[in-house]
């Protein structure tokens, strides 16, 4: 939401959360920078352990070192902070890169399986390393073998084939939507590729098209070739779409198959970028004003909006608001009250670029179980800024959706063990829809402990690819972090149940619970689903 003066906001609690975990705090963003670094933060702290997240997660780097160099401004450690983000993030996205029986490595896919190349994935990754080589050295061999693999691609008949070999074929986006975001993604990192005819094909479609995700993608590559009026012509068609709120409903879903309030996110970004790239003013304004207020609107606790494709492009369009939009702050105080009473202040001075924080100090001694009203305030006659006011706390077990597309089990084939036995943990993922689904996550809290084998044998035979990349594995990745072992699948079969069995070692003797168990659809974040953590209690060796 926008603060503007001032802004009430009722904290509703629980009868009883776990003691010491309640955290209340209101985060301003008085500037494009503040957007990017809350951004990034927020994506690290999800799982992210495939291409398009890797890349994602990344990206707000190469956003941050472009606005400071297209801003003239002088910030040396975030300068250094994001370049060093930056490189690593390159090393790793590199690692996708497909390799292939006999011919070398070519194109990119989720976790990158031999002979599995992504189009649409290749064509984002050629995007993001065109945009990294402004800033930073990137192979310049890699990113012609990437080029190539895309343009052979091509059908000739206006399309892009699709990999036979596809191992996401439940979670593949329509091949309309597949061909649009291939486009777009080649046009929007340069002039050098000819899709003259994949572009003509689209715009074909797009003038039958009511899909604002679809016609937002189309338009943004006709302005990108030049064809301003084209794109406007379907920009308008956008525009009537639009929800009072400012947001954007997308027919079917996207290039990672998202749905729900990711899904709105991208379409609504994907909008404003044309809207604002058309540069008309008098057409477009106030849907980009409706637009911007209301992605504001849907950023998270951390500063992120969604999933990360979701966030990313959130980023975008609010970068390019900000650019035809340039304010600077004025000096300030920003306050935070609970009824009448003052409980938090910072000043910040006038040019500020940082975030402004107030945390609300001994929230669990000031706040109470049911409604609490808060009220930030902000100086400054010009100051008008987003801002969050969010609060956290931890229960054992948080309240699950009444309707989920996955659910979650994980079990341990004994509570009582003693120290140095193997247990079995056996992680269950069902697909409650007779539909197939995109990305799927399950995050299952380990028990201080236990402990993974530490050459993870079990887990790598399990996402071990069959009959030269022709079979998929149990799952598709994994990867820990901290006390959490997270376990990825590319899509799901209609009502598909998965059982992993996975062997832990009792380490250290006590008595433990895990974190909370859930699991999800990458993309469609918001419904997850919960279950009870696990409990564990090692005996030491006598």
């Amino acid at each position: 939401d926008l603060l503007e003066k001032t802004a009430s906001v009722d904290v509703t609690l629980p009868d009883t959360w776990i003691k010491g975990t309640l955290k209340v705090q209101a985060n301003i963003y008085p500037s494009t920078l503040a957007d990017l670094q809350k951004g990034l933060e927020a994506m690290l702290r999800e799982p992210g352990g495939c291409f398009e997240q890797t890349s994602m997660s990344n990206y707000p780097n190469l956003l941050i070192l472009d606005y400071l160099r297209e801003s003239d401004q002088s910030k040396p450690e975030v300068e250094e902070q994001a370049r060093g983000m930056l490189s690593r993030g390159y090393k790793q996205l590199t690692s996708f890169e497909c390799p292939y029986d006999g011919k070398g490595q070519h194109g990119y896919e989720w976790f990158g399986a031999r002979n599995n190349a992504h189009e649409a994935l290749t064509a984002y990754g050629l995007m993001q390393f065109r945009d990294m080589s402004r800033v930073q050295k990137v192979d310049e061999a890699m990113i012609e073998r990437t080029r190539q693999y895309l343009m052979a691609q091509k059908d000739g008949k206006g399309g892009f084939k699709r990999n036979p070999l596809a191992l996401d074929s439940f979670g593949r986006a329509p091949e309309d939507i597949t061909n649009a975001y291939i486009v777009w993604s080649l046009t929007e990192s340069g002039k050098e590729d000819d899709v003259t005819k994949e572009l003509e094909i689209l715009a074909g479609m797009a003038e039958k098209s009511k899909d604002p995700y679809f016609l937002s993608l189309v338009a943004n590559s006709l302005i990108n070739r030049d064809r301003l009026n084209d794109g406007v012509n379907l920009l308008k068609k956008v525009k009537e779409a639009q929800k009072e709120d400012g947001h954007l409903d997308a027919e079917r879903t996207s290039i990672t198959t998202s749905g729900g309030r990711d899904l709105q996110i991208e379409t609504t970004a994907l909008a404003v970028l044309g809207w604002l790239k058309a540069q008309r003013p008098d057409e477009f304004n106030l849907a980009v004003q409706k637009a911007v207020k209301w992605i504001g609107s849907q950023r998270g606790g951390y500063g992120g909006f969604g999933s990360t494709q979701s966030t990313v492009l959130a980023l975008k369009a609010l970068i390019a608001h900000a650019r035809a939009n340039k304010k600077t702050p004025e000096a300030g105080e920003a306050r935070m009250y609970l009824g009448d009473r003052k409980v938090a202040e910072v000043k910040f001075s006038a040019g500020t670029q940082d975030v402004i924080t107030l945390d609300l100090p001994d929230a669990e001694k000031v706040l109470k179980a049911g409604k609490n009203a808060l009220r930030v305030e902000l100086t400054g006659d010009k100051n008008v800024f987003p801002f969050t006011l969010t609060w956290s706390y931890n229960t054992m077990t948080p309240k699950n959706p009444e309707k989920v597309p996955v659910k979650v089990g994980a079990k341990l084939d004994r509570t009582d063990a003693n120290e140095g036995d193997m247990v079995r943990l056996t992680v269950t993922l069902e697909n409650t829809e007779k539909k197939g689904q995109g990305m799927a996550v399950a995050v299952v809290g380990l028990p201080g402990g236990l402990t993974i084998p530490e050459d993870f044998k079990q887990l790598i035979r399990h996402a071990e690819l069959k009959d030269g990349g022709k079979e998929r594995g149990l799952i598709s990745a994994f990867e820990v972090r901290g006390r959490e072992l997270v376990l990825y699948w590319r899509d799901l079969a209609p009502e598909q149940k998965i059982e992993v069995p996975v062997d832990l070692i009792c380490r250290v003797p006590g008595e433990y619970r895990g974190p909370a168990s859930r699991g999800y659809l990458y993309y469609n974040a918001d419904l997850k689903h919960w279950v009870e953590p696990l409990a564990m209690t090692i005996k030491a060796k006598e």
